[in-house]
């Protein structure tokens, strides 16, 4: 059928199905009021709107530019919409700056965009104003960062001092890649990293999680022996298990009487010092450690 050619007005609507934003199919609709340039600017725009597949002729590619963005939403795009059975035309409604900034902003602060600018490189972070220019580029989340990719094999140039920062981990990474990553991606491999106990901060380190300007502070280490420093208080003993049953069940005591003082228990783990082990006996026993914490898993 022909296309429908008429002027917008407050009571145009586009329909807009949620499934590609949501990822899964969702029963409801999402709708979105469409008015023309004449009726003035808009004051709200929700974030969801900006993802890729939404709004129609938006994103032409993998990427959108910050320019691109705003000269869509400056009252002068007329795009098509595809009603049942034909077409209709409707100018997309003018927003201003401040609230396009607004809708970038929290998109990429929840991690549902990523923002690249120059050098700069954001993803679940908050967005300086300064970084908001023509040329800088919206694109969809890179995927994670394993936390193997964090190691000394992997990132040498990183490793080279022993203990490198976040900051040194996010520039090999960067690097390797050829091209800036968002900080953010790191902080999530780093957690996971910490969690399945490759890695651990030094006792210099600065604060986990933290934002991009944190990350120089940061300092990581493989898990080891204790090194002895001035000050500091050790002990080492063999434990049986019901031992270790019930220091679990007092960890969160021993912590609070710490206070603020870095307390941490480095566990090693030991098998064969009288005799040669079997190779499944091993394998056996490093499958059920490394479900405990990977680093545990014997070699």
């Amino acid at each position: 059928m022909a296309e429908k050619d008429r002027p917008a007005t407050r009571r145009d609507r586009i329909e807009l199905n949620p499934e590609i934003l949501m990822g899964k199919s969702q029963p409801a609709r999402l709708t979105v009021e469409v008015v023309s340039s004449v009726d003035g600017s808009l004051t709200d725009l929700s974030p969801a709107l900006l993802m890729p597949d939404v709004l129609p002729e938006l994103w032409r590619g993998p990427e959108l530019t910050l320019g691109e963005l705003t000269e869509y939403f400056s009252g002068k795009t007329v795009i098509k919409l595809e009603m049942p059975g034909f077409q209709e035309k409707a100018t997309v409604p003018r927003y201003e700056r401040v609230v396009l900034e607004s809708a970038v902003h929290e998109a990429v602060r929840t991690g549902k965009l990523w923002l690249m600018s120059g050098a700069a490189s954001l993803l679940g972070e908050r967005v300086p104003i300064s970084l908001w220019n023509e040329k800088a580029t919206l694109r969809l989340p890179p995927p994670p960062i394993p936390a193997s990719d964090l190691s000394p094999e992997s990132l040498p140039e990183a490793w080279a001092e022993g203990a490198p920062s976040g900051a040194e981990i996010l520039a090999a990474l960067a690097k390797k890649m050829g091209k800036p990553i968002p900080w953010g991606l790191v902080r999530s491999a780093l957690e996971e990293a910490f969690q399945a106990g490759l890695l651990e901060r030094t006792p210099d380190s600065g604060a986990f999680p933290c934002d991009s300007a944190g990350a120089a502070a940061l300092k990581v280490r493989k898990p080891g022996r204790v090194t002895a420093m001035t000050g500091a208080r050790a002990v080492e003993v063999a434990l049986t298990g019901e031992v270790l049953k019930r220091l679990a069940d007092r960890f969160e005591a021993l912590s609070e009487a710490a206070g603020e003082n870095d307390f941490r228990l480095i566990l090693r783990a030991e098998l064969g010092l009288e005799r040669k082990v079997p190779d499944e006996t091993v394998e056996a026993l490093g499958a059920i450690l490394s479900e405990i914490a990977e680093a545990l898993r014997l070699r």
